[in-house]
């Protein structure tokens, strides 16, 4: 009899995991060495700040050479509540060239789930959804939308909203039980969105009322988005979009010459501030490899708007800059930090945008490229490294719903 994972009681799969866990104390660096090194210290745009910075001094050298597989790095004297935790990154899921964990990163409490799409995997060939059990330590299986990119689980109606690129740009909502679903938009007075990225569901702070804000660019403009290929007339322009479910109002609330590339969107604990991600990154700012820096149009930013009384963005202010790649995935955990995706790993920053850790993408077995997303649920940082599956159980609730 062949058995499959599936199969396996969850004893038996920790004991196979046990030797595919990464554990290692939390490594810790002094705030000041990001901003202040000994003259004629060496750096590279292209890599990390701890493994690609050198200096003369043998005591700083100690602090940047960050013990090899430590899964975080903690900047001293302010952190997260998780640094004082000895952290071990296990992994849950190898499916080679499968791609199933891409976008999403959107966590069903109820359901103690995960969902990640693969659409970007074998592109054109349709896509899937993989639902990962936080408890059971098992997946299932969600074809029914084939060409899915981010989302966001909606508590209010029980349902997942799913984003989409070609052929099928736009919003599908989800039942996460029966699997019913049901298409929300898929164009604007007839014109066609390139795609559909990345989706957050926000509250009025007054009325409760819910809008979503979702964000929309040409795909290709991203570096992993150049599969998708270009078969149609562009018709509508990147931006941040709304929608008014009660007035069934759909409305560009971002433009391009606010955000060129917007990807990531999140949403604050109190409702009342918005961010968004730029992958506007070195690829992309038309640059040559190496060192020669970004251009100066380039801008892999983290942005934040205020929301007012209408449910519009306003007073933009750059919140924080992409070290190396570009920010792609975003989430606020529940004390309003906020963690995202970029090209060392995934970053934790506090409300005010000082860096409290990182989370290197070399101990998710990423090399090349980079993250693009993750789930924060529960007490559990779930990550997303294309075929592989990790989880990092925090030592402390970071998330109880949408994040």
């Amino acid at each position: 009899m062949a058995y499959r994972w599936e199969h396996l009681t969850p004893f038996i799969r920790d004991a196979i995991f046990g030797m595919l866990t990464c554990v290692a104390i939390t490594a810790t660096v002094p705030r000041t060495l990001t901003y202040l090194l000994p003259d004629n210290f060496t750096s590279s745009i292209n890599g990390n700040f701890l493994e690609g910075t050198w200096t003369s001094d043998p005591t700083i050298q100690r602090f940047l050479a960050r013990e090899e597989g430590s899964v975080v790095v903690c900047y001293t004297p302010v952190t997260a509540p998780f640094c004082g935790s000895s952290l071990s990154a296990r992994l849950v899921a190898d499916w080679p060239g499968r791609g199933a964990f891409f976008e999403g990163g959107i966590y069903i409490p109820a359901l103690h789930e995960v969902w990640f799409t693969s659409t970007y995997a074998n592109y054109p060939s349709p896509g899937w959804i993989t639902a990962y059990n936080l408890v059971t330590d098992t997946f299932r299986h969600i074809p029914q939308i084939k060409y899915g990119a981010g989302g966001v689980y909606h508590a209010q109606d029980d349902r997942v909203y799913i984003g989409a690129i070609p052929p099928t740009p736009g919003v599908t909502a989800i039942n996460p039980v029966t699997l019913s679903t049901s298409t929300i938009f898929n164009s604007y007075f007839g014109l066609e969105f390139s795609c559909v990225d990345d989706l957050v569901w926000v509250n009025h702070s007054s009325t409760g009322r819910p809008y979503m804000f979702f964000t929309t660019f040409f795909t290709s403009l991203e570096p992993e988005g150049s599969v998708v290929p270009i078969d149609r007339p562009i018709q509508l322009p990147n931006g941040v979009w709304r929608w008014d479910p009660v007035e069934q109002a759909l409305r560009p609330v971002i433009t391009r010459l606010d955000i060129p590339i917007p990807n990531g969107i999140a949403v604050s604990p109190d409702q009342r501030t918005l961010y968004v991600t730029d992958s506007l990154g070195i690829a992309a700012g038309g640059v040559a490899g190496g060192n020669a820096g970004y251009a100066p149009t380039a801008g892999p930013n983290t942005y934040v708007y205020d929301l007012d009384e209408d449910m519009l963005p306003i007073n933009r202010r750059v919140f924080a800059l992409a070290r190396s790649g570009y920010p792609d995935g975003i989430h606020v955990d529940d004390y309003g930090c906020v963690w995202t995706a970029e090209g060392e790993g995934i970053v934790v920053r506090n409300p005010q945008g000082t860096i409290l850790a990182l989370f290197p993408q070399e101990v998710f077995g990423v090399h090349e490229g980079q993250i693009a997303n993750f789930a924060l649920a529960n007490d559990t940082l779930v990550v997303a490294a294309m075929d592989r599956l990790y989880v990092v159980r925090l030592g402390v609730v970071v998330a109880t719903g949408q994040t």
